[in-house]
């Protein structure tokens, strides 16, 4: 009887150590999985980099078609690197936090431009996006706004003679061209717009300066080609 017993005991630890293997098999075939699926595609200053963020960044774009989400990806991954580099120089600056109230309201902004909510929603489910990333995403897309407005956009300042110097050329010439007989100076909702557009300018060149500088300095590595 106990030589039977001592052959059922074998028996059940070596059916025990194959289901220990088994499952070990299984847990690292599901995180080579999972490596593979959220492929790593470059790292900024040690900051990684994955192929989820630039699939992320496309479906929240209402402009990009779901089966296109792959055309773009060496574009946004450039994009996701200047991104990345303001975000870095923003989370220095206290006080830029933006509040729940505001990360809402702008991701509630971003969803009116698509078709429908649902579709929203089932875009974001059908890469893996959830709301705790979702949130994640939208705070520093705010965070990286502020820092714009607070870094350049506060001190750009527009003169009285860049406005009518703009308003010459861009504007009364295009007038003169229909035989339209402008008056010399832009009513004040010209003049409004105008010095937006300057701003706007102006704040472009100053980024670009910026992340020409911080491109050279940063530690970017780009470990697969898209």
């Amino acid at each position: 009887m106990s030589k039977y017993l001592e052959i059922y005991r074998f028996i059940l630890k070596s059916f025990l150590v194959l289901i220990t293997f088994f499952l070990f098999s299984i847990n690292s075939i599901a995180k080579a999985q999972s490596i593979v699926v959220d492929q790593l595609i470059a790292t900024v200053n040690g900051d990684a980099i994955t192929k989820s963020d630039l699939v992320w960044a496309l479906v929240l774009n209402p402009k990009t078609k779901q089966t296109d989400l792959t055309l773009n990806l060496p574009i946004v991954l450039e994009q996701v690197i200047d991104q990345r580099l303001l975000l870095s120089e923003a989370n220095r600056l206290p006080n830029l936090d933006p509040t729940q109230i505001e990360i809402s309201k702008t991701i509630a902004e971003v969803v009116k431009k698509f078709p429908s909510e649902a579709l929203f929603y089932q875009r974001l489910e059908e890469v893996g996006l959830t709301g705790e990333i979702l949130q994640k995403i939208f705070r520093e897309r705010l965070l990286i706004l502020k820092y714009v407005d607070f870094r350049f956009r506060a001190f750009a300042i527009i003169t009285e003679n860049e406005i009518q110097a703009y308003y010459e050329e861009n504007v009364k010439s295009k007038l003169l061209t229909q035989n339209i007989n402008p008056s010399d100076k832009p009513s004040d909702e010209e003049r409004k717009l105008i010095e937006a557009i300057l701003v706007e300018e102006r704040v472009n060149i100053q980024i670009e300066q910026f992340l020409d500088s911080a491109r050279q300095q940063a530690d970017i590595v780009r470990l697969t080609s898209l």
